[in-house]
């Protein structure tokens, strides 16, 4: 102001980030561009103008109470805009944008994540260097730099991947670093790594320890011993804002006399997803491939998850359920000292799943809360054999025979660990072989048709 007036001279005016970046690069956020109506459009006007001019920032649209500001010239403009943003938003701006796809032509896509080869290792160490350095961190040993290594691995849930989530690497470095200082050394090594890496989930997981609590005061009924018919332990992943971890689940079958089929409850109560949905049509359509093939599939029977009060989602319980659907048509135990995760497909193939890692190290503190028995273990797809990357504590125990990892590619082989018997061949005659567990399904299922058949011609006599 200036006596009561608004003056204004060619030493306010401001260069704004366009005019910053002319001939080099301005590099954007997406998201963050388009919370700002009047900078997406100024943005746009620009280029394709293909010119430079200082336009009045004010946000509101009245202009009668805005003072018009000096006009400069405009500038050439020569630059290259890079925005950043999700799939998500690039497929937004792409259908409801026309001017977007014109003036930005060129999409690039980021990985997560690269090689483990010995390559790959000498960057990431350079990376870890890098960071070591800008941050004033002490030095890291060998052991240090490998646990950093390992961890890049763990982040991404591959054994042959790292992780490109710098930042998440380094908040641990900076936490060990600390650490280090704390105990008073000179240099961070791999164990004050792993012992920053504790503290920082201990934070994390009171959600967790409240869940393994309840397994303690068994408030969630889940045996780690013994066996029983109709019954497998499933595993699962929870995830609580950033931090995630498995748990194990009691997956029970009932089968009967009805020509209801196989029901899902968690569907009919409106708990199961989509996914979840596919894969129990799946086990039908198995049903259907091996003992219906010269006779109708007649069953009533309930597939659910007990003690479960939430949705649902994803087919890595499918092969859980089509144990527990087998055992109680053979009528046969199965052990419950031994979880299983995996996708079935309609052959019985055991496929790939996620979070395996997670589901192993949950059911091991379930086990070694109720006491390690030396026989329990964890059946998973032999597909995510590349993607464990498991913590100290299960190593231990695996390396020591107290805990066991099996690996399968087929539903039989899942089932023979299971039940301890033999799952037979189907014979030329459509038969199975004889007192193998597919025999007894098969017989069972001919008697639950025999006793429907039966029951219609009674109520129609009667």
């Amino acid at each position: 102001f200036r006596s009561g007036a608004l003056v204004t001279d060619f030493t306010l005016v401001r260069a704004g980030s366009l005019h910053k970046a002319n001939g080099g690069f301005l590099v954007l956020r997406a998201e963050d561009l388009l919370q700002h109506p009047n900078a997406w459009e100024g943005l746009l006007r620009a280029l394709r103008a293909n010119s430079l001019r200082i336009e009045d920032g004010a946000e509101t649209p009245d202009a009668a109470i805005r003072t018009k500001g000096i006009n400069p010239e405009p500038l050439k403009l020569d630059l290259k805009v890079v925005l950043i943003g999700t799939e998500d938003l690039y497929e937004a701006l792409v259908l409801n944008e026309d001017r977007f796809a014109k003036l930005f032509r060129i999409k690039a896509q980021m990985a997560e994540r690269m090689d483990r080869n010995a390559a790959g290792v000498r960057f990431y160490l350079s990376v870890i260097a890098r960071i070591a350095e800008e941050s004033g961190l002490r030095p890291f040993d060998r052991t240090a730099l490998a646990w950093l290594v390992d961890l890049g691995s763990h982040l991404c849930e591959d054994q042959r991947r790292l992780s490109l989530k710098f930042p998440l690497l380094r908040e641990q470095m900076i936490e060990g670093d600390a650490l280090a200082g704390m105990e008073g050394a000179e240099i961070v090594t791999g164990d004050i790594m792993e012992r920053s890496y504790a503290a920082r989930t201990y934070r994390a997981n009171l959600v967790e320890e409240i869940f393994m609590e309840e397994y303690d005061r068994e408030m969630i009924k889940v045996c780690t011993s013994g066996s029983a018919i109709g019954q497998v332990n499933g595993l699962s992943v929870t995830g609580y804002g950033d931090f995630e971890f498995g748990l194990p689940h009691r997956i029970s079958c009932t089968v009967g006399v009805g020509h209801e089929g196989i029901i899902d409850l968690e569907r009919e109560a409106e708990l199961g997803g989509p996914i979840h949905t596919k894969a129990m049509m799946i086990l039908k359509s198995y049903l259907t491939n091996l003992f219906a093939r010269k006779k109708p599939l007649v069953l009533a029977g309930s597939l659910y998850f007990e003690q479960s009060y939430a949705g649902i989602e994803g087919d890595s319980a499918s092969g859980a359920e089509l144990v527990a659907l087998l055992s109680a048509l053979a009528d046969v135990p199965v052990r419950l000292d031994l979880a299983f995760t995996g996708a079935v497909s309609h052959s019985g193939q055991i496929m790939a799943v996620g979070g395996v890692t997670r589901k192993i190290e949950g059911f091991f503190k379930v086990c070694a809360r109720h006491g390690l028995t030396g026989s329990q273990g964890v059946i998973i797809p032999h597909d995510n054999v590349d993607h464990l990357m498991l913590s100290p504590d299960v190593l231990q125990a695996v390396e020591k025979g107290q805990f066991a990892i099996y690996a399968v590619r087929s539903i039989e082989e899942a089932l023979t660990l299971l039940t301890g018997l033999p799952v037979g061949r189907r014979r030329k005659d459509d038969t199975f072989t004889p007192g193998s567990l597919y025999d007894m399904v098969d017989r069972r299922l001919e008697r639950l048709g025999d006793y429907a058949q039966n029951s219609f011609r009674r109520t129609r006599k009667g």
